[in-house]
């Protein structure tokens, strides 16, 4: 039925994604899971929902290939490599239930700050988390989700 055996796991993912970001998300604080921390670290940097880059070129989203479309995607693909660098390093083993993962961080002012993570895993993810809403921030705001053209 799939290609590839972890097809399965990235639709159960982004199904499940889906549906916790729209059922769940007013109930629960942003720091809830690492999903949360990322929508968290969005709106304190950006002031509005990682969502918008979901499903935003080559990269953006579940998955990735090719040769990333625009900078934005190149912040994505970046992100999905320093997740990817987490795991080959040995900090984190259970992928994609990171994803899942909490760890600590604060906004202050606008500014991310990651700290408190104790296990070597929250820490990499928060710093990873960190740098896409950095590298988007250095971005326009995505008016539209243009496809990957591979």
């Amino acid at each position: 039925m799939f290609a590839r055996p972890h097809g399965l796991i990235c639709i159960i993912l982004a199904f499940t994604i889906n549906v916790v970001c729209n059922t769940a998300a007013t109930k629960l604080s942003p720091d809830v899971t690492a999903l949360w921390n990322l929508r968290g670290m969005a709106k304190c940097k950006l002031h509005y929902n990682a969502l918008a880059y979901n499903n935003y070129g080559c990269w953006c989203g579940v998955g990735g290939c090719c040769k990333p479309i625009d900078p934005i995607d190149d912040c994505c693909m970046h992100h999905d490599k320093c997740y990817e660098a987490a795991a080959a390093e040995g900090k984190c083993y259970r992928f994609p239930f990171a994803y899942f993962d909490p760890y600590a961080w604060r906004c202050d002012h606008g500014n991310i700050i990651c700290g408190g993570n104790r296990s070597p895993c929250k820490a990499a993810l928060c710093a990873c988390d960190s740098a896409v809403v950095n590298c988007w921030a250095r971005c326009h705001r995505p008016l539209g989700k243009p496809r990957c053209r591979h």
